[in-house]
């Protein structure tokens, strides 16, 4: 069955009690602020619409959000909504598209948000312009006389992750000049905090670091302070949300 990638339903007796007024929302992280908007908005639309919404938390884990994807289809809910930054694995991809097409021939509304769509599906997106804002926010942090600036970025292989970068990289190379150094985190708290550390111990010249994420970001500001360092007037911090 695995094989067919089939989703089984509940069981037989449980058919005529589809879960027909839930909807699923699978969030990367719920103690991101971010992700923590997205999902209460969900909820209190849902809510005045007479629907429940289910939060699903992967914690980053793609294996998690393909295991929810599945788990919500059995339930027969009435729509995903599947946030956050898309793995660029191949594998992951060609998973989720199954899965998405399973909704589609079942009737489960399905809404991407800050994701494309894999290849041969067709469910609506709502997308963000991430290499255009690490760009604006390079920028902007080169308009302020910095240009030993180090780079704090999510983790490897995922969607977020490659624009922030590809837009970041893209401002600095106007300007000339390469980031200090690039230090992939993993979009948490302490990712930015371990990062911080390692950066200011290898590069203690460094004057800005840019974090793609705002957690990671109040990571890299505690970082800060084992090396007798303070924010804003020695290592000027910038962040993404």
């Amino acid at each position: 069955l695995r094989n067919l990638d089939y989703v089984a339903t509940g069981p037989r007796g449980a058919l005529p009690a589809a879960t027909w007024d839930v909807i699923g929302v699978i969030d990367n992280d719920v103690s991101d602020p971010f992700f923590g908007i997205q999902a209460r908005g969900v909820q209190r639309e849902a809510a005045d619409g007479d629907l429940l919404a289910i939060i699903c938390n992967t914690a980053g884990s793609p294996d998690d959000e393909v295991k929810y994807l599945g788990m919500l289809l059995r339930q027969r809910v009435r729509g995903i909504v599947l946030t956050g930054g898309a793995p660029e694995d191949p594998r992951h991809q060609t998973a989720t598209a199954h899965l998405l097409a399973q909704a589609a021939a079942a009737g489960t509304h399905v809404v991407l948000c800050g994701r494309r769509a894999p290849p041969g599906v067709d469910v609506p997106s709502v997308l963000f312009d991430d290499e255009a804002g690490a760009r604006a926010l390079a920028r902007h942090v080169l308009s302020l006389g910095h240009e030993r600036i180090a780079y704090v970025a999510g983790p490897v292989g995922n969607t977020t992750t490659t624009a922030r970068h590809d837009g970041f990289r893209a401002a600095l190379a106007e300007h000339g000049i390469e980031a200090v150094a690039t230090v992939h985190g993993d979009f948490s708290r302490h990712s930015g905090f371990e990062a911080a550390i390692g950066l200011l111990r290898g590069h203690p010249g460094v004057t800005a670091i840019v974090a793609a994420k705002e957690l990671m970001a109040l990571g890299v500001v505690a970082g800060l302070a084992p090396h007798g360092l303070g924010w804003p007037g020695q290592v000027f911090v910038a962040t993404m949300l």
